[in-house]
């Protein structure tokens, strides 16, 4: 295969640049959330009048964002390789993005999902880089490179 391995041409580079965007700032979503709580209770203490359950509100509501943040930083190291794998799991991974956002904004899913205004926000641009990051792959120029 006479691929590059470290660089991508143009469009598709800006893809590889959102992807990792989107996988990095759904960790620091994913630890910022966490890091508070381990903060809370490395200064207070675990609470002994029964709220302790309470801690764990942050960690099982930003868990969602660590099962994408993975995924997405594995996809995005590997996207340069050029294997065709890493092209279907990159589409489908986007195409995830995309529903999960869809389901915030539509649907049975829009209260558990949809949140406070910055994680409307957050959803909102993610869906939009996701639809960029598809039209890249699935073009002619994004699929003949993963052959």
């Amino acid at each position: 295969m006479n691929v590059d391995q470290r660089s991508l041409p143009g469009a598709l580079g800006a893809a590889h640049g959102v992807l990792w965007a989107q996988a990095v700032l759904s960790g620091l979503a994913w630890l910022l959330p966490n890091a508070g709580v381990a903060l809370w209770v490395s200064v207070h203490g675990v609470p002994g009048d029964g709220t302790a359950p309470y801690l764990l509100i942050p960690v099982l509501f930003s868990l969602p964002l660590l099962l994408l943040a993975v995924p997405g930083l594995v996809l995005a190291a590997r996207l340069p390789s050029g294997r065709r794998g890493v092209h279907t799991g990159a589409v489908v991974y986007e195409a995830l993005w995309i529903v999960l956002g869809a389901a915030a904004f539509t649907g049975p899913l829009r209260a558990p999902l949809g949140g406070p205004s910055p994680v409307m926000l957050f959803l909102f641009i993610s869906m939009l880089a996701a639809a960029y990051v598809l039209v890249v792959l699935l073009a002619p120029n994004g699929r003949s490179r993963f052959r």
